[in-house]
């Protein structure tokens, strides 16, 4: 419910006695705003408060400030900013506000809103500096606090990113894009529980978020609860149809699922609104991989490695599909690249051996196996295929034992 009394604007003096709705509008105002200093009232007229001056809604989107009508008024150059920071030109928002902060330094959205456009240029350290500033100014201001959380998530400090939300929350629990950002930097800190909690929340509060309910498949999905994971995906596309990103998502649920024709739907979708997406078309491969289609699990490989030549499992993906298809010298290649990545990769030490082995190389083979065994030695297939090239080998008795102790690895308690 909302609350009545008059409100008039500063510039052209409108006044409204209305029922104001406290509903947030962050969007409206490409985020230069905080969060909570736009007011809907009931006939689509609106107000925001800037250094005290209330300006309503037909002042602020049609009134055009100069900078040499401004001279020295810090109010006006801060305005000016949030103009530039709404059609996107952050870095004259970000001149135009160091103009009002020269002019007068102690305003604490002028801070918040620096903070918001080094934030869009992703000038994060810097942002960072400007919402300390802000908060120096007003140390209650959630929106700032938040802000503050999602910079430093961000800058991969995700600890004191949720100190940050939490402190932005404590001040006001109503804020969906806080709830959300929360959830994001749980996850990071692997708290997937907590995280579906904060996700919740954020749907409670706005249930029409598409990247939330990603964001709740996606963790669904880390929890190994692919049914709900991709209902939540559904619900994301929902909203969103062409989002690739849940099409993605949603194919690697279904995947997960073992409803691999289905998952291809998805995949294919998601590359056919981003067809530069290097990991879906990695888990396209591995789809067809698992569909026996080998031939175009390699075309679907080799894309992903031509956008992203770095991936050591899209390199070990290609060399087992290769293997499959005979390819042993090709499949070598692969597995060499892969083990130039990441060295550490017992799987693919063993399948380098498997290769050798393929092609009769058996004393290679035999160290690759060797290698695989000192990174990963409780591994029964890897001592089980060192048993086959120890015989092959001509050394039985090796060979018995290498069989052996397969045997126990595969009857061992987990």
């Amino acid at each position: 419910m909302g609350i009545s009394y008059k409100i008039t604007c500063d510039i052209c003096g409108t006044q409204y006695p209305e029922e104001i709705d406290s509903e947030i509008y962050e969007s409206r105002s490409f985020g230069m705003y905080p969060d909570d200093v736009a007011l809907k009232i009931r006939d689509d007229n609106w107000f925001i408060t800037i250094d005290n001056k209330v300006l309503c809604s037909h002042c602020d989107e049609t009134k055009d400030f100069d900078a040499g009508e401004s001279g020295d008024d810090s109010t006006d150059w801060h305005r000016k900013g949030i103009e530039f920071g709404k059609s996107g030109n952050y870095e004259e928002a970000l001149q135009a506000i160091d103009k009002a902060l020269e002019l007068n330094p102690d305003v604490s959205t002028a801070w918040y809103n620096k903070g918001v456009a080094l934030d869009n240029l992703g000038r994060y350290e810097e942002a960072l500096q400007a919402y300390d500033k802000a908060l120096e100014l007003k140390s209650d201001d959630s929106d700032t606090r938040h802000r503050k959380g999602r910079t430093l998530y961000h800058l991969g400090r995700y600890q004191e990113a949720l100190l940050a939300i939490d402190k932005a929350l404590k001040l006001n629990p109503n804020v969906s894009t806080a709830w959300y950002y929360k959830g994001i930097a749980l996850d990071n800190l692997g708290r997937c529980e907590e995280a579906l909690q904060a996700y919740d929340k954020a749907l409670e509060l706005n249930p029409d978020v598409c990247n939330a309910w990603r964001r709740k498949g996606e963790t669904l999905d880390h929890l190994g609860r692919y049914e709900e994971a991709l209902k939540a995906y559904n619900k994301a596309l929902e909203l969103e149809s062409d989002d690739p990103n849940a099409w993605h998502r949603k194919g690697v649920a279904l995947n997960k699922l073992d409803r691999y024709e289905e998952a291809l739907q998805a995949y294919d979708k998601a590359l056919e609104l981003n067809s530069d997406d290097s990991n879906a078309w990695y888990n396209k491969g591995a789809t067809l991989y698992y569909l026996s289609r080998y031939e175009e699990a390699l075309q679907a490989y080799d894309k992903a490695l031509e956008l992203n030549p770095d991936d050591s499992n899209a390199w070990y993906n290609k060399g087992a599909t290769l293997n499959y298809l005979s390819h042993y010298e090709e499949a070598l290649q692969a597995y060499d690249k892969a083990l130039e990545l990441n060295p550490d990769d017992s799987g693919a030490w063993n399948r380098e051996g498997g290769a050798f082995y393929r092609l009769g190389r058996y004393e290679e083979a035999l160290q690759a196996i060797d290698k695989a065994l000192e990174l990963n030695p409780d591994d029964s297939i890897t001592w089980n295929n060192k048993g086959a090239t120890l015989y092959y080998l001509g050394r039985p008795g090796e060979a018995l034992i290498a069989f052996k102790k397969a045997s126990e690895l595969k009857i061992k308690p987990k």
